[in-house]
């Protein structure tokens, strides 16, 4: 039948083992399953056909998994292993190739937040949450806006960039931004982080919701300077100045 079905399509694909004669015994077809599916997960479980005696074919069905977990077009490479019954043997090499076709959106990623605050010599987590789930690691490229922000990296606060992972099978993934004290008033200083790539095991497993941005606050922990005015004394004498006057 068909070389390709949807993941959600609720129907089989029919797998037919055909011999050239009619036997007087069963003839059994042992499958080999390779591919970027997985056998028994990604579509019911396959292992062989059976040709009964007296006919000339044997069917199985093929039925793809529908989940939730996005994992692209997978493909079903299905060969045949070995045959057992009536002498029988396979012509040639046999194999047939089924893609499953992905039928959920890649998800997208987010900040769990566009605002971040944390107070000077604490620390807070930068979240980055995805919408479903991928059948692989994904890595989220983090960045910083040094135009947009107040505070230095490594200065005011630490925070390492590059890739942050979301597991398989996790919907989060997390980075820790340290705030740095100091006894310095600066007032309220902040730190604009962004998404800089998405990527994974295959070309891009998610995409960024839209252009994601958020803005972290480092609150200030110092008074604000006040200012006091004073002299060396309280009072000075005037100066007199003695004068010569002649005839």
């Amino acid at each position: 039948s068909a070389s390709s079905i949807a993941e959600n399509a609720g129907s089989s694909l029919t797998l037919t083992a055909t011999i050239s004669q009619v036997a007087d015994e069963d003839v059994t077809v042992n499958l080999g399953l390779a591919g970027t599916s997985t056998n028994g997960t990604d579509y019911s479980s396959l292992s062989s056909i059976t040709v009964t005696a007296g006919q000339l074919t044997g069917t199985a069905s093929f039925t793809p998994t529908d989940d939730s977990t996005y994992e692209g077009n997978e493909t079903a490479i299905i060969s045949i292993d070995s045959v057992s019954g009536a002498d029988a043997t396979e012509s040639g090499t046999q194999s047939v190739t089924i893609t499953i076709t992905e039928d959920d959106a890649k998800p997208n990623i987010s900040f769990s937040s566009s605002t971040y605050s944390v107070d000077e010599g604490e620390s807070t987590t930068i979240t980055f949450n995805m919408s479903g789930y991928v059948a692989e690691d994904v890595y989220v490229g983090l960045g910083i806006i040094t135009g947009s922000s107040t505070a230095v990296r490594d200065v005011d606060y630490t925070l390492s960039t590059g890739s942050v992972t979301i597991p398989e099978g996790q919907l989060s993934g997390t980075r820790t931004f340290v705030s740095i004290e100091d006894n310095i008033y600066e007032g309220d200083e902040t730190s604009v982080v962004v998404i800089t790539g998405i990527g994974g095991g295959s070309a891009s497993p998610a995409v960024e919701n839209g252009e994601q941005q958020a803005t972290v606050t480092i609150t200030e922990d110092e008074s604000v300077p006040s200012i006091t005015l004073s002299a060396s004394a309280s009072s000075i004498a005037e100066e007199i100045v003695a004068k010569n006057y002649s005839a």
